[in-house]
């Protein structure tokens, strides 16, 4: 470490005194079962900060539309306060007795209600993508393929749905009841003209040529179309020749045929069933805030109920015989909602394109001028070749960016799970704006709305946790920024910007009435003392990783006589553990440009201020108030301690200010310690970033000695949250898992400790937490392995998997067997869950301890999906 002078030593003592006295608690007590009674530190003054800027460089355009709503099996949503959405509802009437009213709209688990599984196969989180339905109870493969032709106005993109059988029975072959509708949030009561619909007959003799065309204007993008095209022109127009878009349905005379053409008794249909030849659409107006956002509701309403009253009554006399619900043919005024559906045979594809009249350079396009771009752009041989084309990009730039031929040689499901579970990481982003519900003070019962506010965000979980989490999205952005650094800049800008103004985040985001219907009541209150792990600055590091790989690279590449000049550079940081690139990782090839750097560095220092207003919080809610330097999360329950991340496992047996965390301690040191990294990275010259850098290195080496000195159990070799009594004496809180290795899993050890080799002795440990297929969250001779909700009190998780083979690759080397031990839980790691996901089709939210099987959510592409980063060895 470099020597301090004189003035910066005497502004250190100041700062680190001042520091303190913002840290200390009034908790006064020092008995072991004291009630925990906060303090109200949610109200500390400070400055307002400016927003990180959003959507840089063209991506407002690039990412204005996309699959933003992972609740659903499918849909496009436009990047909007007011936006609008569009998507897909189906049922397959004729399968089964009595399942007319059996339609598909939000995800479930993969292999509830019929559906084996949905997986984006390719998805490159802005251009295109291709998802595979499997409805097993339905007969049904179904694949949604979509492409964009991005630009000013959000530009256009257009959609194909292909459906085919997967059963070999032709009794049992389904017929389709395909819905489509859009929903335009930004329409109000009081506008004058709603959502428009035109049936344009290209043919007069042949129905079956008919396109649709719905009309509407939003205020962001101007006048628009939604685009039906009708599926044998489809078919006639489209060479089909990419293998997820069903090209065995060309040149089948059946493809398109209206069931008026079928014998109805070949599907045994009611004897008075409407006709199912035709487009058929209904247009609802919903204009009540409570309940407008809920468009399944609005679509089969009393209206769409009425008109297909008289079947069903008939089909409650012909039970063996089957009903296909229709909409209506009816617009309401001022609609808001239109569903557009289509009765289909098998094989099908349809296409569906939307078109910015403004990005065409005019105002307002004739009908026969959109006909011309749907064809000519969106469509048929032309959706082809731009699929095509975006599908190579993709393939070239994962077996780049994740060593492709190095994944290649492990089994072919380590591959395939690889691509695939990155293609649902960044099919699951979302896009949320609304407010959550807090308290105005914890002092407070009043529970107020918060400040609205927008969020572009993975999710853990599509059918489970179809929302922003904070604990997650770290993990969640160190995949997608090996991808795309700017899909990583998006998600931590919106993120940062979320934050009020003492620097909290909400570890949950509820944002909107949609979102609180999927959570339950009791968990959608954020209070402002409940804090989340920083897992964010795990994504920020790497950012900071990437540049520094890619300056290098192109420093070398330009003058390699400074080779060695380089080298030593990079040695001198504050000290020797501050963060480093380990080139066994090739960090380098993941930015393509200068723009990627250079957005990078722009984030980095516009960033900066809300990275430590953000760390600041942890001192000034989180502080145990017992021991300067240490920390103990809020909010604890008996049972549950959910601001940790950790859920279930167990800690003290009853919540107290006595309590000291390791894991929280933990975070908080390697969040110092970052901040120094950055800080000195980005300071350059300037003095104040240096004196600033001094000073978290100084608290990360404080909080470091706490660790090491209060936390280290010498008889186990193993580290414990403790317990001070009244007395002043410590006592451990025996148990054994995840929690006895965070100084380790995040760095926060020194690269030669004398701690690690003991630890590693613990961690080998069959009867502990090793096992086959990953190491157990809590050890199998810990009392409480298995017990209760089994949370984490034993299933294996992915994502601290993932900060054990971090940490073994990135900090560790030194130590003896430690590459051994490294391989053989990455080798366990991968295989398990490939293993898993080639039978099954799912990527699970944990793996079982003793099994190895995937349990609980699924799928759960969130975290599980940094086994592409763990195959490829891009940590």
């Amino acid at each position: 470490m470099k020597k301090i002078n004189i003035i910066t030593s005497s502004l250190l003592l100041l700062i680190l005194i001042t520091f303190s006295s913002l840290i200390k608690s009034d908790e006064t007590s020092t008995t072991s079962t004291t009630v925990e009674n906060e303090r109200d530190e949610s109200k500390i003054k400070t400055k307002s900060l400016d927003q990180i800027p959003i959507g840089l460089n063209g991506l407002n355009d690039t990412l204005y539309w996309g699959t933003y709503r992972p609740h659903t099996y499918f849909g496009m949503k436009s990047r909007s306060t007011l936006p609008i959405n569009t998507g897909l509802i189906w049922s397959t009437p004729n399968i089964g007795m009595g399942t007319y009213n059996k339609f598909h709209y939000k995800v479930v688990q993969g292999g509830d209600n019929g559906i084996k599984s949905y997986t984006w196969t390719k998805h490159d989180g802005k251009n295109f993508g291709s998802q595979e339905i499997i409805d097993i109870q339905g007969h049904l493969n179904l694949t949604t393929s979509f492409i964009k032709n991005s630009g000013q106005k959000g530009g256009d993109w257009s959609v194909r749905i292909s459906g085919k059988s997967n059963y070999t029975n032709k009794g049992e072959v389904p017929l389709v009841s395909l819905i489509y509708y859009i929903h335009d949030e930004s329409l109000k009561k009081s506008s004058e003209n709603g959502l428009n619909i035109n049936i344009a007959d290209d043919n007069k003799n042949n129905n079956n040529n008919n396109n649709i065309h719905i009309k509407g204007e939003h205020p962001e993008i101007g006048k628009y179309t939604l685009h039906f095209k009708d599926i044998k022109s489809s078919n006639d127009n489209g060479d089909n020749n990419n293998n997820n878009n069903n090209n065995n349905n060309n040149n089948n005379n059946n493809n398109n045929n209206c069931l008026e053409e079928i014998r109805k008794e070949e599907y045994n249909l009611v004897d008075n069933q409407k006709d199912l030849c035709d487009w058929r659409f209904y247009g609802s107006s919903n204009y009540d805030l409570s309940t407008n956002w809920n468009v399944f509701n609005n679509i089969f309403d009393q209206d769409f109920n009425q008109h297909n009253e008289a079947v069903f009554r008939t089909w409650h006399t012909q039970r063996f015989k089957h009903f296909i619900p229709t909409l209506p043919n009816k617009l309401k005024q001022n609609s808001n909602v239109i569903a557009v559906q289509r009765v289909l045979t098998v094989p099908f594809n349809i296409e569906i394109s939307f078109i910015s009249h403004e990005f065409h350079n005019e105002k307002e396009l004739s009908e026969e001028k959109v006909e011309e771009i749907v064809k000519s752009i969106l469509t048929g041989s032309e959706f082809d070749k731009t699929y095509s084309k975006f599908e190579k990009q993709f393939d070239d730039k994962f077996n780049k960016k994740f060593l492709g031929e190095k994944l290649k040689k492990h089994k072919p499901e380590i591959y395939k799970v690889s691509k695939e579970s990155l293609s649902n990481l960044l099919g699951g982003f979302g896009y949320w704006y609304g407010s959550g519900i807090t308290k105005k003070s914890l002092k407070s019962d009043k529970i107020i709305k918060s400040k609205p506010v927008a969020l572009f965000s993975a999710t853990p979980s599509r059918p489970a946790f179809p929302r922003g989490f904070l604990w997650d999205e770290g993990f969640q952005q160190l995949l997608a920024s090996t991808f795309d650094v700017e899909l990583t800049i998006e998600s931590l800008s919106h993120w940062l910007n979320i934050m009020d103004e003492n620097g909290w985040i909400p570890r949950e985001q509820i944002l909107g009435l949609e979102a609180a219907s999927m959570v339950p009541e009791e968990f959608r209150l954020q209070l402002p003392n409940i804090a989340n792990p920083p897992s964010i600055i795990l994504a920020i590091n790497k950012l900071l990783e990437i540049s520094q790989a890619y300056k290098e690279r192109t420093t070398n590449n330009n003058n390699n006589n400074n080779n060695n000049n380089n080298n030593n550079n990079n040695n001198n940081n504050v000290d020797s553990n501050n963060f480093k690139i380990n080139m066994v990782r090739d960090l380098s090839v993941i930015i393509e440009n200068n723009k990627e750097y250079d957005s990078i560095q722009r984030f980095l220092h516009s960033a900066l201020p809300r990275i430590e207003r953000f760390y600041q919080y942890y001192w000034n809610t989180q502080s145990s108030g017992l021991i300067e330097n240490s920390f103990r999360w809020r909010g604890r329950k008996i049972n549950h301690t959910l601001a940790s991340g950790l859920d279930d496992y167990p800690r003290a047996l009853e919540p107290s200010t006595s309590e000291i965390h390791v894991d929280l301690n933990s975070w908080v040191a390697f969040f110092a310690k970052s901040l120094s990294t950055l800080t000195k990275y980005l300071g350059g010259s300037d003095n104040k970033n240096q004196e600033k850098s001094e000073l978290y290195f100084k608290q990360f080496t404080l909080i470091q000695s706490n660790i090491e000195q209060m936390h280290w159990d010498e008889e186990e070799n193993l580290f414990h949250d403790i317990l001070i009594h009244k007395n002043g004496s410590k006592q451990f809180i025996k148990t054994y898992g995840y929690m006895n290795y965070f100084p380790m899993l995040l760095g926060v050890l020194d690269v030669d400790s004398p701690k690690i080799s003991p630890l590693l002795t613990t961690i080998k440990d069959v009867n502990g937490i090793w096992s086959r297929w990953g190491i157990r969250s809590m050890s199998l001779k810990d009392k409480n392995f298995g017990t209760h909700e089994n949370y984490w009190k034993g299933p294996i998780w992915v994502n601290i998997n993932y900060l054990f083979v971090h940490s073994m690759n990135k900090f560790y080397t030194k130590t003896p067997s430690i590459n051994e031990c490294y391989q053989t839980l990455r080798f366990n790691l991968i295989n398990n869950i490939g293993n898993i996901y080639s039978e099954t089709g799912n990527i699970y939210e944990q793996y079982d301890p003793i099994t190895g099987l995937g349990t609980r959510n699924r799928p759960f592409n969130g975290w599980t999906a940094l086994v592409s980063l763990i195959s490829s060895e891009q940590y």
